[in-house]
């Protein structure tokens, strides 16, 4: 009797086995650019982060573990109900190879709701405006002259270090937006409240609010651009960021291989975006990782226009043929 339990009991775990293994494998097989280190979140963030396992530059210490080429799809990113102010998508907040921490999260702001009272921070923070329109606010402490100006989705707006800001849901329905905040060696430390707005140094990108709606549409072979700035920044070496449209069908360039780290947020449509030969489709609100040195192509998967923001960054972390590659 006992070895007839045995022999059921056995059965039943293979067969468990068998049905965990369909279900990962069913699980991952749409999602292609998945975690390569077992993960239910990293300081409470995402666990479809891929984080990638550095070992230790000293002897003794802990491996080092930094995100890697990940697809963050919209709908698989965890809701988080905030007050009455609306929502909140954790994304990412961790270090990668170029950038000492990259914080990233989606917020829902509902009517007549503020992200926050006018503040500033040392980092350097854009934002994409996914649905809805939004009130954007600079400046506005002591000495600061306080400009505000509204905008509806694909906007972005860029909040130099130290620059006092905020967001205001006026209209009627939720606005939906991504903020992305870059933390790197050059990064500043935050100034007591009350006194105002650092001044952003020569020759170096000050906060804007770029609409859309009001960009020129440049033609491309594939589609159009929207150049939305392109410069050197309080912390980062470069940044840009362009608006892309994509043609139906189309693809981007070829296979692009960068020293840079990109960003990519696509804004309508649906893009299957390859990373080193794996594909994921995003949609609206997807954000796509892609780490230094990685290589990738964004392709329209609809018979209409799909457009997405290209976020690219250099900072002293970013190996130095990034200089070659962006004179060419």
């Amino acid at each position: 009797m006992k070895t007839n339990y045995l022999k059921l009991w056995l059965i039943l775990v293979a067969v468990s086995a068998s049905a965990a293994t369909c279900l990962i494998a069913a699980d991952t097989a749409d999602t292609p650019i998945a975690p390569a280190v077992a993960t239910s979140g990293v300081n409470g963030y995402s666990s479809l982060a891929n984080l990638v396992v550095v070992p230790a530059s000293t002897p003794g210490d802990s491996p080092i573990q930094r995100l890697g080429s990940t697809a963050f799809i919209w709908e698989r990113l965890a809701v988080n109900p905030n007050g009455t102010t609306g929502e909140r998508r954790n994304v990412s907040d961790l270090r990668t190879q170029t950038i000492e921490k990259l914080e990233i999260h989606n917020s829902t702001l509902n009517p007549g709701q503020t992200s926050h009272p006018p503040h500033r921070h040392g980092n350097e923070e854009f934002i994409v405006l996914k649905e809805g329109t939004l009130e954007v606010g600079l400046g506005g402490v002591t000495a600061d002259v306080r400009h505000t100006e509204t905008v509806g989705p694909g906007a972005v707006f860029f909040f130099a270090a130290n620059q006092y800001h905020n967001v205001e849901n006026k209209g009627d329905k939720p606005a939906i937006y991504l903020v992305f905040n870059i933390h790197t060696a050059a990064t500043p430390r935050t100034p007591s409240e009350s006194t105002p707005s650092d001044p952003v140094p020569a020759g170096k990108l000050n906060s804007v609010i770029f609409d859309w709606e009001k960009s020129v549409a440049k033609p491309t072979k594939t589609g159009s651009r929207r150049d939305i700035f392109n410069g050197a920044t309080t912390t980062a070496q470069n940044f840009e960021c362009a608006g892309i449209t994509l043609n139906a069908g189309s693809t981007d360039d070829s296979p692009t291989k960068r020293p840079e780290e990109d960003l990519i947020a696509v804004k309508d449509g649906l893009l299957d975006v390859t990373i080193n030969g794996i594909t994921a489709r995003g949609t609206p609100g997807t954000i796509f990782f892609v780490a230094s040195g990685d290589t990738r192509t964004v392709r329209n998967a609809t018979d209409k226009p799909a457009s997405y923001h290209l976020f690219r960054i250099t900072t002293e972390l970013t190996p130095k043929a990034a200089a070659k590659v962006a004179a060419k």
